[in-house]
């Protein structure tokens, strides 16, 4: 059986513990994720083939993770977790955005840990909730509810918005 990268493990421990903190106040963050974690802990995919790639925004992620650790548990053991694979991560922009002179272009990037084109090769992590169904990749959440990724999208683009 194939062993799975401890830092990837502990970035998913973290992961699963900050939406399961985030689940008493969003009852749809809990069934959407349980499915995805279930997965990970049934298999372990193949390392990512990818180099590593930053965008400009990527500047701003020490100043966010350095933000995030005072936060409340387990957001600063997430946000240890994340400044360990960030090296390694592949960031992009969204497949739809395009420079239109607004700040969203430079101002936001996407990066797998899991899933297609990630740090661990997936394609058998899909979410299910409701009546959606699909793969687990960047953009995917649940109806009517913003994860954890809100939260550090915020923080991080705090230092391009001044404050």
């Amino acid at each position: 059986m194939t062993r799975r990268d401890v830092k990837i493990e502990i970035f998913y421990d973290f992961t699963e513990a900050a939406i399961a903190k985030r689940a008493e106040t969003c009852a749809n963050a809990g069934p959407a994720a349980k499915p995805v974690f279930d997965a990970l802990r049934t298999t372990v995919g193949e390392q990512g083939n990818f180099a590593p790639e930053r965008l400009p925004v990527c500047d701003a992620l020490e100043s966010a993770l350095q933000l995030a650790s005072a936060g409340p548990a387990p957001i600063p053991e997430l946000a240890a977790a994340l400044n360990n694979l960030s090296p390694r991560l592949q960031w992009k922009r969204r497949n739809s955005s395009s420079p239109d002179g607004t700040n969203f272009y430079d101002g936001h990037a996407n990066a797998l840990v899991a899933g297609p084109g990630g740090l661990e090769e997936r394609d058998d992590v899909w979410i299910k909730f409701l009546d959606r169904k699909g793969k687990l990749t960047v953009g995917y959440g649940s109806p009517g509810c913003i994860g954890p990724e809100l939260g550090f999208g915020n923080v991080a683009g705090r230092p391009q918005r001044g404050g």
